[in-house]
């Protein structure tokens, strides 16, 4: 009844050893904690842990997607560049429209936190259905 992820789980890991005493568990958590400061910014959320595998697969096959739907209005503030946990995601959708990109961001990375959409002054990104876009897209090119 118990979850191997949670075995290795940093916050889990970190909670028993605070309990019942650590030991080697400090050599982990020091390579987890370089491995994000020197190697990968958030290599451990964004790239290793499982748990984010499995957000990224449930936002793959997801229908709520956050679209750039009014990226004409996009002023360069980089804003949303500033507070988004992914950020070469972002560049497709707003400054690809002369490359063929649509206004979706359909990268599995993106975990729809709708932190772009909080922080865009010029209104450029909406919380929409993913498959709306899409057709909406489609018959813009026929």
């Amino acid at each position: 009844g118990v979850l191997v992820w949670e075995l290795v789980n940093p916050v889990s890991f970190t909670q028993r050893g605070l309990l019942f005493g650590m030991g080697g568990g400090w050599g982990l958590l020091a390579v987890l904690f370089l491995f994000d400061l020197f190697v990968v910014e958030r290599g451990w959320c964004g790239h290793l842990c499982p748990v984010g595998a499995f957000y990224a697969l449930v936002n793959r096959v997801g229908f709520i997607k956050i679209a750039a739907l009014g990226r004409e209005r996009c002023s360069n503030c980089m804003d949303c560049y500033a507070v988004c946990p992914e950020r070469p995601i972002l560049r497709g959708p707003v400054h690809g429209a002369r490359r063929g990109h649509g206004p979706l961001i359909a990268a599995q990375e993106c975990t729809n936190c709708g932190r772009c959409i909080d922080v865009c002054a010029e209104q450029v990104f909406e919380i929409t259905v993913g498959f709306a876009v899409k057709a909406e897209k489609t018959s813009e090119n026929t």
